[in-house]
């Protein structure tokens, strides 16, 4: 039993992110799926150009494009994306001591703040690709799917009680 509250803590935790990236814009509710939409770095800090030269073969002058995009969405959403750390880690600690009223109520509360970082991903992410060639667009699309999949995996993991990502 206290495996199966476990696996619903987890699920409530990783929810509100994945509810928000679905989201159709308009009713950001659940968007039929739409989760290959779902920017990777929602909550993550944007991976340097030196992944996505090697990942997509940026150009020197995309590269710099890109650092200059990335530098931007790091420090206006800095604070945002700590502020919704520390409230699902405090979620998660409720949850994992028996409080899930409290731990639904502080995810409830940081909904809007989850919905402003994907909606800031979503920027960034639109002005990554219009960086893009048609050849790159493609295989940034398969990086980003390859690369969401990832950090969920790494969620759940963690949430699991498996340890940490690194």
């Amino acid at each position: 039993m206290k495996m199966r509250s476990l696996q619903f803590a987890v699920l409530a935790l990783l929810a509100p992110a994945a509810l928000a990236a679905q989201g159709n814009g308009a009713g950001r509710g659940m968007g039929g799926g739409r989760m290959a939409n779902m920017s990777p770095y929602a909550m993550e800090v944007p991976p340097t150009a030196d992944v996505l030269t090697k990942a997509l073969g940026l150009t020197g002058d995309q590269a710099a494009q890109y650092t200059r995009l990335r530098d931007a969405n790091v420090k206006s959403t800095q604070a945002l994306r700590d502020s919704v750390a520390a409230q699902r880690a405090k979620a998660r600690e409720a949850m994992q001591a028996g409080n899930r009223d409290q731990g639904m109520e502080i995810m409830r509360a940081s909904r809007t703040q989850s919905r402003a970082l994907q909606d800031a991903a979503q920027s960034f992410d639109s002005s990554v690709a219009a960086l893009m060639t048609p050849e790159q667009k493609p295989k940034y699309d398969s990086w980003k799917k390859a690369e969401t999949q990832r950090l969920m995996q790494e969620r759940r993991q963690q949430f699991s009680g498996g340890g940490s990502s690194n």
